[in-house]
């Protein structure tokens, strides 16, 4: 009833009066948890958001519970214009619990506001640059700047990001490797093969074979995007096409022993059989294939033996194999 008053007596234009009949009742009645909530949505109601603020974080002190109300004080120091204190709300509630990542990017949907954005970037920035790698907090401010840098098709940036993090750490944590398939996802190809290439010039073995077995699928879905958006006037794509092989060639060429390599053998295949036309490579890495552990069941062997006949125009044989495909 007091809540009610108050909110009456803010209507009149008597905000004083308003605010000491909300603090007195929360006096009154400081262990009712419901009673904070309600007199600080009243309290915005009455566009009082700083106000609000107050009682929510004096709920927090006789509650003895700092994480209490981190959306609703973020929320009503947005609707106060107050950006960078709700940023540092949703900082501390990141640094508390991680987890709460995709509550902090919904909210930064919902107000869909570029400044927002762009105040939160410069703020994880500042973050990031002065606390160690090693500090618990740095994979979250880091996942949530470079969300937050794609979101806004700040690509470069995001990649200059990840080289950052990568090259402060000890060991490889991939972070410009998650972020080359990122690239690729949003048509960046020209940033994706940056990613993959910073692996492939600067390691060995494993991590490098995987990083050229990315970089051959950058070119291939490159080539593909130009084929669908008919963006072809040079004739790029077949370009293309030939250095997606050229990597999974590489790879072939250096290593027998890479964890992958069903899948080299696969794409090059593939990529012989449909866009660079040379069948005796397709049939020379289907017989590769067939000689890799746990490849004789794999149901792309029939489909390439069926393309590979159908080239033969072996009609009848092509849909043999093409029928094995599905069973």
């Amino acid at each position: 009833v007091m809540v009610k008053i108050a909110e009456l007596y803010h209507f009149k234009g008597e905000k004083e009066k308003a605010l000491n009949i909300w603090q007195k009742n929360l006096a009154d009645h400081p262990q009712k948890h419901q009673l904070y909530i309600t007199t600080a949505r009243s309290m915005i109601s009455r566009r009082e958001y700083l106000e609000a603020v107050q009682v929510y974080k004096q709920a927090r002190v006789v509650f003895q519970n700092t994480s209490l109300f981190f959306g609703d004080i973020a929320n009503a120091y947005m609707q106060a214009g107050e950006y960078e204190m709700a940023i540092g709300e949703w900082l501390k509630l990141l640094e508390k619990n991680p987890n709460q990542i995709s509550f902090i990017q919904r909210s930064l949907l919902r107000y869909n506001d570029p400044l927002l954005y762009d105040i939160t970037i410069v703020e994880l920035n500042d973050r990031l640059a002065n606390i160690s790698i090693s500090d618990p907090n740095y994979q979250g401010f880091y996942q949530l700047q470079i969300w937050l840098l794609q979101e806004n098709k700040l690509f470069r940036r995001a990649l200059a990001a990840a080289k950052e993090y990568e090259s402060r750490s000890k060991s490889y944590n991939y972070s410009v490797y998650n972020l080359g398939r990122q690239l690729i996802e949003n048509n960046e190809f020209e940033l994706a093969k940056e990613a993959f290439t910073f692996y492939t010039d600067k390691t060995n073995g494993e991590v490098k074979w995987r990083s050229l077995e990315q970089l051959s699928n950058t070119y291939a879905k490159w080539a593909k995007h130009i084929d669908d958006y008919s963006l072809d006037f040079t004739h790029r794509q077949d370009s293309l096409y030939e250095l997606a092989t050229a990597m999974l060639d590489s790879i072939e060429h250096e290593t027998r022993y890479y964890s992958g390599m069903k899948n080299v053998q696969l794409k090059r295949a593939e990529l012989s059989l449909d866009h660079i036309f040379d069948l005796p490579k397709a049939k020379a890495a289907l017989t590769k294939l067939k000689t890799l552990p746990n490849a004789n069941n794999s149901p792309e062997i029939p489909y390439l033996e069926g393309s590979l006949t159908l080239s033969k125009r072996e009609y009848d044989e092509a849909r043999i194999q093409f029928t094995r495909t599905n069973k």
